[in-house]
C-alpha cells in the first residue's frame, strides 16, 4: 500500500537516490555524487527557512515518487498559492495512482495553508506528462510567457551592469528642444534623471506632470505610453511640462512609470 506524507530531514538520503533516477529520466550524463545530492537537499528542504518542501510517496519502505513544491506570493490578491516545481514517480511504481496520490495530498495541503491556487509547467516534449494532468481534468493555460535565465547567460547578465535610466523632459515651451512628435512638443533636455532635475526645476520650477516612454523609430522618435501623473504649474500654467521615462537595457525599452514627482 502506498502511504505519501511530508518530507522529513531524515528522508534526505532516499530522497537523493530516487533524484539521481530523475535525472537520468531528463537526460543528465553523469548524476552529481550522492553526498552532494544529500547536502543540497538537506540545504534547500530542512534549512530555516526552508528555500522548498516536498511530498513524499512511500510503498512499504521504499521511496516511489515526491512532488517538490513552494509557497508563491502574492496569488489572488494578497493570498498565496503552490507552485508544484516537480512531480516524479519512480519507473517501477507507474501507472499504480502514485502520482494522483501526490497530487491530491497537495492539493489538500494547499487549502489547509489557506492557498488559492496549484499551479505548475510541464515540458513540451514531454507527453506523458501531459496527458497525465489532461486525465486530472486540470485545463492548460496559455495566458502566461515563461521567461528562464540561467548558466553562463545569468553569470553574463550579472557581471554586465544595466546603463542608467534616462529622463527626456518635454514640453511646449517656444523656442527649446527638438520636435519629437508628441503633440508637437519638445524634448527640453535628455539626459540621467539627475540631470534633467536639476534643468527643468531650477529653469521652470515644474513637478513631473505626465511620464512616458520614448522608443527609436525609423527617421526618428516616437513615444508611446505614460499618463498624467499631476498637473503641477510652473512659468507657463497653460503649458506644462512633461516627462518621459527611457530605460534602456542593451537597446531593449522598458516602459514604466519611474518618477511621478520630481519636485525636492
Amino acid at each position: 500500500m502506498v502511504t505519501v506524507a511530508q518530507a522529513e530531514s531524515m528522508h534526505a538520503e532516499a530522497l537523493a537516490e530516487l533524484a539521481e533516477e530523475m535525472a537520468r529520466f531528463y537526460g543528465a550524463p553523469q548524476p552529481d555524487p550522492l553526498e552532494l545530492r544529500i547536502r543540497q537537499i538537506n540545504e534547500s528542504l530542512f534549512a530555516d527557512p526552508p528555500s522548498a518542501y516536498a511530498i513524499l510517496a512511500w510503498d512499504g519502505g521504499r521511496l516511489v515518487g515526491f512532488a517538490a513544491y513552494s509557497f508563491l506570493w502574492p496569488a489572488v490578491g494578497l493570498t498565496r498559492s503552490v507552485y508544484l516545481k516537480e512531480l516524479y514517480v519512480a519507473e517501477t511504481a507507474r501507472h499504480k495512482g502514485v502520482g494522483r496520490l501526490l497530487i491530491q495530498y497537495l492539493y489538500e495541503m494547499a487549502l489547509r495553508n489557506e492557498c488559492s491556487r496549484v499551479e505548475w509547467t510541464t515540458d513540451r516534449d514531454n507527453p506523458d506528462a501531459q496527458r497525465f494532468y489532461a486525465q486530472l481534468g486540470v485545463p492548460v493555460k496559455e495566458s502566461k510567457v515563461f521567461y528562464r535565465v540561467e548558466g553562463e547567460e545569468l553569470r553574463r547578465l550579472t557581471a554586465q551592469p544595466l546603463p542608467p535610466a534616462r529622463l527626456l523632459a518635454v514640453g511646449a515651451a517656444a523656442g527649446y528642444g527638438e520636435p519629437v512628435g508628441v503633440n508637437g512638443e519638445a524634448v527640453l533636455r535628455a539626459g540621467t534623471a539627475d540631470e534633467v532635475t536639476e534643468h527643468v526645476i531650477g529653469n521652470f520650477g515644474h513637478r513631473a506632470a505626465f511620464l512616458a516612454d520614448e522608443v527609436p523609430v525609423s527617421g526618428g522618435r516616437q513615444v508611446v505610453g505614460g499618463g498624467p501623473v499631476s498637473q503641477a504649474g510652473g512659468v507657463n500654467d497653460a503649458e506644462p511640462l512633461k516627462f518621459l521615462e527611457l530605460a534602456v537595457d542593451r537597446g531593449q525599452v522598458h516602459v514604466g512609470r519611474v518618477r511621478a514627482d520630481l519636485g525636492r
